[in-house]
């Protein structure tokens, strides 16, 4: 890679969120962030230890180890906390900031793209316990599917191509032992008419699947796609069908009045 400043287009994109333009190669793992919600980083490949082929691994911290991250600031780990290293040294706090150590500066000549999902229970313990709230944190202790990693990798891939003049050395390294199965959620007309109020014809549902992406069989068994990670259950696809159908096209109803007294 060449270590550019950013296109105007970006530095005026990242501003409008709140951020300050770095550099092209760091703007971009930033920018595909708030792009994509997956959090990405990328390593300064001849900072890392070793020669030739170099090791890079997810695993505990080892007891009073330190990490000093980007911003400066010197960290002491506990051993139940995540860092991604090399062989010799953390890099950074796994899922919530980079260090200074394998930092991309004027003369980094190559990088390693990194795209991760993490479990957010652990995120957030070591965010809370450390003081330190990232947004990378934020976004790993609510959860995301580990299938943005490969569509993160990629994207970055290709931001970086286009504003660093990278070039691709190698193919894209995944650990994904074990992949996430497609869910299936069923829901029926009826369904739909008791949650919204409306009566929605299942020819009706079935554009409405159609437009949102799903794939569904007769009956509506719909096939939940690995990002969503929100729809959970009937209720929540109901919601998602009466969303795209558009509330307002749910007409209010008042409640049945009765004046009968009750029972004693």
């Amino acid at each position: 890679v060449k270590v550019t400043e950013s296109p105007e287009w970006m530095k005026k994109r990242l501003a409008a969120i709140g951020q300050r333009s770095i550099n092209a190669i760091v703007d971009a793992t930033n920018y595909l962030t708030q792009e994509l919600g997956q959090p990405v980083h990328a390593f300064d490949y001849d900072k890392l230890a070793g020669s030739g082929k170099k090791e890079i691994v997810i695993r505990h911290a080892k007891p009073g180890e330190k990490v000093t991250t980007l911003d400066g600031k010197v960290y002491e780990l506990e051993p139940w906390m995540l860092v991604i290293a090399d062989s010799e040294k953390a890099l950074d706090i796994a899922g919530i900031k980079g260090g200074t150590n394998s930092g991309i500066d004027e003369n980094t000549k190559r990088v390693v793209l990194s795209a991760c999902t993490f479990n957010g229970p652990t995120i957030r313990k070591t965010s809370q316990k450390l003081g330190l709230r990232t947004d990378a944190s934020i976004r790993f202790q609510h959860g995301l599917s580990a299938h943005l990693a490969e569509m993160g990798i990629k994207r970055l891939t290709q931001l970086i191509v286009e504003l660093a003049h990278g070039v691709p050395a190698e193919d894209v390294l995944d650990v994904y032992p074990n992949p996430e199965k497609p869910r299936m959620i069923g829901v029926t007309a009826k369904d739909t008419q008791r949650i919204l109020g409306v009566a929605i014809s299942e020819s009706d549902i079935g554009k409405t699947l159609d437009r949102i992406g799903f794939t569904w069989t007769p009956g509506f068994q719909v096939e939940i796609p690995p990002t969503r990670l929100d729809l959970e259950n009937m209720p929540d696809m109901v919601e998602e069908i009466g969303r795209f159908y558009g509330y307002e096209n749910v007409k209010p109803i008042l409640p049945q009045y009765t004046d009968r007294a009750p029972e004693p």
